[in-house]
């Protein structure tokens, strides 16, 4: 540097604290700074036995039919996919 002082950042930060104390000013004097503190937020009400998933929402023999038709997977391929997903909770166990 050429030894010269900056007076800008300064000026700035004089300028936004006269801003910030404006603001909170005219916030209060208008009832809108607690606004948002005054008005509860709605919570959700607690699930009902019907609306609580019993399980994984997928049937296995759907899985080894969209595995084979869609994906055109193997037979055997496609039991290895969905006991994986059975493993994972995506998919009902298989009913012998």
């Amino acid at each position: 540097m050429d030894g010269r002082v900056s007076i800008v950042p300064k000026a700035r930060s004089q300028v936004m604290r006269k801003i910030t104390t404006v603001s909170v000013l005219t916030l209060s004097v208008l009832g809108l700074a607690g606004s948002a503190q005054a008005h509860a937020v709605p919570t959700a009400a607690p699930a009902t036995p019907s609306q609580v998933n019993s399980g994984p929402p997928f049937a296995y023999a759907d899985c080894i039919d969209a595995a084979v038709k869609q994906k055109h997977e193997t037979p055997s391929h496609a039991k290895w996919h969905c006991d994986l997903l059975v493993q994972k909770g995506w998919v009902r166990p298989r009913t012998h």
